[in-house]
């Protein structure tokens, strides 16, 4: 997530509490409690994205290309007891199926 908002010209900021942390989202995802493990943060969000989630701290946790099926996400699904969830497995469909 952090590469594609650079690369679409917005920035980055250092942030505590997001290493070996939980987090509850809201927007598209809200009610996920999600792992995290980052020590940079969203500062300035690329006008090619919108925003899909963020942590109960306000930090952006998940974003979605305006025009294309790119989607980015600050959590490690794949660490999760749960993985492959229900709802993993519509974000990953969202991927492979050209955003539909």
């Amino acid at each position: 997530m952090q590469m594609l908002n650079t690369y679409g010209g917005g920035t980055l900021k250092p942030v505590t509490g997001h290493v070996g942390a939980r987090h509850h989202l809201d927007g598209d995802f809200k009610g996920r409690i999600v792992n995290s493990f980052h020590t940079y943060s969203i500062d300035n969000l690329s006008d090619s994205y919108l925003v899909l989630a963020r942590s109960e701290d306000g930090e952006i946790e998940a974003i979605r290309h305006r025009t294309l099926p790119w989607d980015g996400w600050m959590w490690h699904p794949e660490r999760e007891v749960d993985f492959l969830s229900a709802m993993d497995m519509k974000q990953f469909s969202f991927l492979v199926n050209d955003g539909k």
